[in-house]
């Protein structure tokens, strides 16, 4: 099942997590496709990548040769995939994607290109001075960065670099196949490299949605169920979503207090009575 959804500006084709994305996965004669894994999200990460290729996949920590290397472990990780057929492309579809685990990456350029695009994602200077490093191996933060192009590549990099960004949402419970794409507009801008404003909308809604998930996970089935799941599904996401706004507007700072007042509302709305 599959369909196409407008997102900022550009179409998302859209199927569902539990479909493997390589056949929408437009694989390059002569170009690049890689496995971007986080490994704030993966334990172990170089350990799991080599476990489940054999020791034969062609990996690199995108923090290594940089001063970020001494968190390596924390580190976006880069597989080289050779064809749909590789293993750590597999492990990924079948234990990672439903996790969030990471994305994958087409290009029509070479793996040099992606790298250096990728490592202009690693920091980000909002203020002057101050150096703040970027989850950029995390899906989420991909759809929204590279997807809708809030940071483009460097002046000495293809401008149309990427040419999908397949990742999945363990909210909706699809995959997201986005087809990145420059106007002449977009290249004329001023500040064509960096959208500073969108920049911070996505950081503020990655950080609420990963707190809203860790929510999530602190919630027994019964208040769950009440919310409109017990598995997450977008409808249960959302209501949650609202009432955490609901409890931030109320006054009600920090997650345990956040918590505390939905526990409160589910309370309450067990007590009143319903026709």
């Amino acid at each position: 099942m599959c369909g196409l959804r407008d997102g900022a500006s550009l179409m998302v084709d859209v199927c569902l997590l539990s479909e493997p994305p390589c056949a929408h996965i437009k694989w390059p004669s002569n170009g690049t496709v890689a496995l971007i894994l986080d490994g704030v999200a993966v334990s172990n990460v170089a350990r799991s990548i080599y476990e489940w290729s054999g020791g034969a996949a062609k990996t690199e920590c995108l923090y290594a040769g940089t001063r970020w290397e001494p968190v390596s472990d924390f580190a976006p990780w880069i597989v080289w995939l050779e064809d749909e057929s590789d293993p750590v492309l597999a492990a990924f579809v079948e234990r990672g994607a439903a996790q969030e685990w990471g994305y994958i990456l087409v290009t029509n350029y070479s793996p040099d290109a992606l790298r250096g695009y990728l490592r202009q994602l690693i920091v980000i200077e909002r203020v002057p001075g101050c150096e703040e490093l970027i989850r950029i191996a995390h899906p989420e933060m991909a759809r929204r960065v590279i997807g809708e192009g809030l940071i483009t590549p460097g002046r000495d990099l293809p401008q149309e670099l990427l040419s999908q960004v397949v990742s999945p949402n363990l909210v909706e419970g699809t995959w997201h196949i986005q087809e990145p794409h420059r106007t002449v507009d977009d290249l004329d801008r001023e500040s064509a490299q960096t959208n500073i404003e969108a920049l911070e909308a996505a950081f503020c809604a990655f950080n609420r949605r990963r707190d809203n998930l860790a929510l999530w996970e602190m919630l027994d089935s019964s208040v769950r169920e009440w919310l409109g799941g017990p598995a997450i599904i977008e409808d249960a996401f959302r209501k949650l979503d609202q009432i955490i706004e609901e409890a931030g507007s109320l006054g009600h700072v920090g997650p345990r207090h956040k918590f505390l007042y939905l526990l409160d509302r589910y309370r309450n709305d067990r007590l009143l009575p319903h026709t």
